[in-house]
């Protein structure tokens, strides 16, 4: 399990990187924590989803993640199944918040 997240984790950490300049603003650093992630087979059916999960929520997303503050943190992410063996760049995203927090705008 720690090998998975480590490697999703710096797999994501390169995936969102534009630039070897791109600094992430760290709400928290969370490096031992619970991860649910809710995958779902397309973005129609993860926001729809997020929609009934989070009613404030009305935007469309590629994936999106929720960290709690508990005696465990805790953190879920939603996202879709990745179309390719390549294709993790939303996971790895979603990771970094569970991590980090809210790092971007």
């Amino acid at each position: 399990m720690k090998k998975i997240a480590i490697t999703a984790l710096t797999l994501g950490m390169l995936a969102c990187s534009s630039s070897k300049s791109t600094l992430i603003n760290e709400d928290h650093t969370r490096l031992n924590m619970e991860i649910k992630v809710h995958v779902f087979k397309n973005k129609k059916l993860l926001n729809s989803a997020l929609k009934k999960e989070f009613p404030r929520e009305i935007r469309t997303v590629e994936g999106f993640a929720v960290w709690y503050n508990t005696v465990e943190d805790y953190c879920e992410i939603y996202v879709t199944k990745p179309d390719s063996k390549f294709d993790i760049n939303t996971w790895g995203h979603e990771l970094a918040h569970c991590v980090y927090g809210s790092w971007h705008d």
